[in-house]
Order: structure tokens, then C-alpha cells, then sequence
């Protein structure tokens, strides 16, 4: 996610509820990024036309962001979108797969 990386994972990653974890760090120093002005994520699975959703995710600390109570009603390869507002001009963006 241009000078950010990102990790990322969804827990337990079964149909059902689901917590995302977004854990994202400067690139070149591995430091825990404090930057950010918007985080979103959204969630789809488009093989079997669902979504993308819009997930609701909250600041856990330093970098760390989580997306509590995701419901993922269905298995197969989910893909999580996303984008970092980092300014008023500036953002990164990315996508995930997860499967469940």
C-alpha cells in the first residue's frame, strides 16, 4: 500500500461471526503507522454476488485497527478492499483475499 505495509486477518476465518484485524506499518522502518486520517474496509465475495460491504472498523492502538462482530455468511474467497486517507489529497489502497 505504497510507503505502508499492511497485514491483515480475519479470525476464526469460518462462516459465521468474524473479527478483522488491520495491523499497518511504515515500509521502510517497520514502526507502527500513526498517519492515518480514514481507514476503510469493505468486504465481498464475488463469486457468489455478495457485497462489497462496508465493514466498521475502530482504532485497537498504535497502527491497529479492528472490525468487530463481521458476519461472512458463506465460504469461498472473500476480497477486502482496502484504503488508507492518509491527507486531504492522499491515499493508498489494496486488496485482500481471505478464505473462508
Amino acid at each position: 500500500m505504497g510507503p505502508l505495509d499492511l497485514q491483515l486477518t480475519v479470525d476464526p476465518a469460518q462462516v459465521g461471526p468474524n473479527q478483522v484485524h488491520l495491523y499497518l506499518f511504515d515500509a521502510k522502518s517497520g514502526a507502527a503507522f500513526a498517519g492515518t486520517k480514514e481507514l476503510k474496509v469493505r468486504a465481498g465475495l464475488p463469486g457468489k454476488g455478495i457485497g462489497p460491504l462496508d465493514l466498521i472498523v475502530h482504532r485497537a492502538g498504535p497502527g491497529h485497527y479492528v472490525a468487530d462482530a463481521v458476519t461472512l455468511s458463506l465460504g469461498g474467497d472473500w476480497r477486502l478492499q482496502v484504503t488508507d486517507r492518509v491527507s486531504d489529497f492522499d491515499e493508498y489502497a489494496t486488496t485482500v483475499k481471505a478464505h473462508v
